[in-house]
């Protein structure tokens, strides 16, 4: 007569479907870091372009220097 040996299944592998929540995790961050960095981004590349000549104003306040020369020596 043959011996009949039940080996019980393993539960090792068995992560309860933590993996697939830990994934949705993950996408769901990484949608949400797009959204906050990469789009606005995009989108000041398209008002860049809308300006071709690439100029750019920038006005300085100098202090105000006398030209008079000093005969104090």
């Amino acid at each position: 007569m043959p011996t009949i040996i039940n080996n019980p299944n393993s539960t090792s592998g068995d992560s309860g479907g933590w993996g697939f929540v830990v994934g949705i995790l993950i996408l769901v961050v990484l949608v949400i870091l797009f959204f906050v960095y990469a789009w606005p981004s995009l989108q000041n590349n398209n008002v860049e372009n809308e300006n071709p000549d690439n100029t750019l104003n920038v006005e300085v306040n100098s202090p105000v220097v006398s030209t008079q020369p000093n005969n104090n020596q």
